[in-house]
């Protein structure tokens, strides 16, 4: 498998993130961390859904850890502390609900369980729907570890990427440009957990949006496409979503005309960062493919893979 690799010697760290943490480097220890492994968080009183993931599991004939979630009804003071709330609302104009801090708790537990097990693992959330192709897909990355340390297996948007190499016939690991939301699939080596939790001692977003910001920040957002990993349709149902609409729609309802326009600067300045950290990713690439032909993908026009099999800009 080949994957050619935008330039991560430089990024523009996300405001309130630890800016000792720098990049993580290519790795050929991720050939040593054995076969990829699989933990899924899961409530304790969602027994429903567990049963749900542990039949799909049978099913595809694959084994999985299971993550106990903290549930955001019962946060400790000092859990609740491990979100900085003055910075959030600088940044968002609005809190993180108490779901949104026991779902990021959650996965932290996910990423210190990886970070000691010194294995390369697949994190799922207990609301996702496993594609007949997974076990394939997972032997692959087993057999022949890719150098990042983070891919995306699932998320709730459709982005433009660069192509990045080719997993099998059907799925190809892209480069995203930009980032797709959602924390319910990712494949995660153990230097790449060590970097979350690092950067994440004290925290500002959601989970999903920490992760995109994260990787996204340093052009080295991967994803395999077309995604292994969707949402059930029961997932509409999440505590966590139902939360945020129901606080989102009181603020909008309350807001003044001054509130509402801050709302949207703040947006427009989100916006703009993350159009700097496309840019930034397509120059990088581009600079290092300059003088080969050129072919579209994905609404751009990009240039084709190396032919190496791992390849640093800059």
């Amino acid at each position: 498998m080949q994957i050619v690799a935008a330039d991560d010697a430089g990024y523009l760290a996300p405001e309130g993130e630890d800016q000792s943490v720098r990049p993580l480097p290519s790795s050929g220890a991720t050939a040593r961390e054995g076969r990829v492994s699989i933990l899924y968080i899961n409530l304790e009183r969602s027994s429903d859904r567990r049963m749900a993931m542990n039949d799909q599991f049978r099913a595809l004939s694959l084994s999985a850890a299971r993550i106990e979630a903290i549930d955001g009804r019962e946060l400790s003071p000092d859990q609740v502390a491990r979100c900085d709330q003055d910075a959030r609302r600088r940044r968002r104009d609005t809190a993180l609900t108490s779901n949104e801090i026991g779902c990021f708790l959650s996965h932290r537990r996910a990423w210190e369980t990886i970070a000691r097990s010194g294995k390369s693992t697949l994190v799922l959330e207990d609301d996702v729907a496993l594609s007949d192709d997974l076990p394939d897909l997972l032997r692959r990355l087993s057999a022949d570890p890719p150098a990042p340390h983070f891919i995306r297996m699932g998320g709730n948007r459709r982005r433009r990427s660069l192509f990045a190499g080719e997993l099998s016939e059907r799925y190809e690991i892209r480069l995203l440009l930009s980032g797709c939301s959602g924390s319910h699939a990712y494949w995660l080596t153990p230097a790449g957990a060590r970097a979350l939790l690092a950067a994440s001692g004290r925290f500002v977003e959601a989970v999903d949006v920490f992760l995109d910001h994260y990787w996204n920040s340093r052009g080295i957002m991967y994803a395999v496409q077309p995604w292994p990993v969707e949402l059930r349709d029961d997932a509409s149902s999440s505590t966590i979503g139902d939360e945020r609409f129901r606080l989102e729609c009181s603020l909008r309802r309350s807001e003044t005309m001054v509130a509402g326009l801050m709302r949207w600067c703040l947006r427009q300045r989100r916006s703009l960062i993350r159009r700097w950290w496309s840019a930034k990713t397509c120059v990088a690439w581009s600079a290092k493919h300059g003088g080969r032909s050129l072919k579209p993908m994905g609404g751009l026009w990009l240039r084709p893979l190396s032919t190496r099999r791992w390849t640093r800009v800059g």
